[in-house]
């Protein structure tokens, strides 16, 4: 990966070389956490809890709030960066993590899909009230094929999927799609493992640029925002 991919994203993948990550299909998952403190500035958009470090230990954080050490560590698995920060029309104190998972094909091709994922903790059982990939990673090789962020409002009661400011727009989604269009005019024979490759990749940032990209909170999570 380029060594100027934004800090949390980066954090979250240099984890991954010392777990596994968990299978999925490309059909985005249902709404279902570790990094050391740092004195970062907050990304634009989060409400950070007053005298909360900026960067938690998922699993310390969930068992604080009286979640089972079991479940906890279960929830953390696949987790990278992640902030306490304060969501919804009551201020619920919440836990924003981007964790990741591995994508599969056709013929075991796969990518590494990182996702935003924030959980609240209600009757001493983490509740994801958010979940929305955001970016897509090679497995091998140094660039990003796309990387989009989420900025929550400064009330927390939505938040919107966009692409990075401090990223090329190669990797935000005009950029990724233009550039997947000139690959696929490289490589005509539709059987060749790369061409594999364009298809998931293909599938996946229109999985990611598509549809609603706006969330607002109703009731107790967020959903897409009405079109």
């Amino acid at each position: 990966m380029n060594l100027r991919t934004p800090l949390l994203v980066l954090t979250l993948l240099s984890g991954c070389s010392r777990r596994t990550a968990n299978s999925h299909s490309i059909e985005a998952s249902p709404p279902s956490e570790a990094a050391e403190a740092s004195t970062a500035p907050a990304q634009e958009g989060f409400v950070p809890v007053d005298g909360a470090p900026l960067f938690v230990d998922p699993t310390a954080w969930l068992t604080e709030r009286g979640v089972d050490a079991k479940q906890a560590s279960k929830a953390s698995l696949t987790s990278g960066s992640c902030r306490s920060i304060l969501i919804g029309a009551s201020n619920e104190t919440a836990l924003s993590c981007q964790e990741v998972e591995h994508v599969f094909g056709s013929r075991k091709v796969s990518r590494m899909v990182v996702r935003e994922r924030t959980r609240v903790v209600r009757s001493n059982n983490p509740v994801v009230v958010l979940d929305v990939p955001i970016a897509i990673d090679p497995l091998e090789g140094p660039d990003q094929l796309l990387a989009l962020e989420v900025a929550f409002a400064p009330d927390g009661n939505s938040a919107t999927v966009q692409d990075r400011a401090e990223t090329p727009e190669l990797v935000h989604c005009k950029g990724a799609l233009l550039a997947l269009s000139e690959r696929g005019r490289e490589r005509p024979d539709p059987k060749t493992m790369a061409s594999e490759y364009d298809t998931l990749d293909k599938q996946l940032i229109k999985r990611l640029c598509d549809g609603s990209r706006r969330f607002v909170w109703k009731d107790s999570r967020f959903v897409p925002a009405p079109p």
